[in-house]
Parts: C-alpha cells; sequence; structure tokens
C-alpha cells in the first residue's frame, strides 16, 4: 500500500520560491493611501501606480461650490463601478466669516475706500 502513495520531499529552493511568490502577490495587491487635496479624497492604489486597481474615497469640491460624494472603482484602469454624485443639497462653505472679513479690511487698507 505504502508504494502506491509515494511521499515527495519539497527541497529548499522550492520553499524559497514559494515564500517569494507569495511575498510578491502580497506587495502587488497592498494598497498605499493617497489624501487629495480636493476637498477630502482619498484613494487607495495597487503598487506601481495603480496599474492592477484603485479606489476612490470621493469628497471632492466642484467649481459650482457643491460636493462630490461617493465611491470609484478602477481595475486595470477601467471604471467598474462609480456611484458617485454631486450633493446639490448644502454648499459647501468655500470662506469662512474670518476670511470674509479679513479680506474686507485688506480691501478697505489697500484701496482706501
Amino acid at each position: 500500500m505504502s508504494d502506491f502513495v509515494a511521499k515527495k520531499r519539497i527541497s529548499k529552493k522550492e520553499i524559497f520560491i514559494l515564500i517569494l511568490l507569495a511575498l510578491i502577490v502580497v506587495f502587488i495587491f497592498f494598497p498605499r493611501r493617497h489624501s487629495l487635496k480636493d476637498g477630502g479624497t482619498v484613494t487607495y492604489e495597487s503598487c506601481f501606480s495603480g496599474v492592477v486597481y484603485t479606489i476612490e474615497q470621493r469628497h471632492r469640491l466642484q467649481d459650482n461650490g457643491y460636493y462630490e460624494n461617493g465611491i470609484v472603482i478602477y481595475i486595470a484602469g477601467i471604471e467598474i463601478f462609480n456611484n458617485s454624485e454631486i450633493d446639490n443639497s448644502v454648499p459647501a462653505e468655500t470662506r469662512s466669516s474670518d476670511v470674509e472679513s479679513l479680506s474686507e479690511e485688506i480691501d478697505r487698507v489697500v484701496y482706501k475706500t
């Protein structure tokens, strides 16, 4: 019976190759986090600048003063999921009252009005 079951030993070279392949796979698929300065968007990319995948968690300030919120997923540069939409219900606070009052004071001093 033991003749049918041949025990194969794994060599040290094969173990090294398996460990190396596992480390390469982990390195390729381990996400890198990037925070963008567009209102709060966060991207998670695979190594090599998102060649394999990119996931964007959007919170982006638009030109019209509203935020775009949602998640966008790219695989190999092709958009496969997008649920982002512009939230038109509440405008973004683009300038605080302190900034407005300082801008008015600077205008008064500079332009003597």
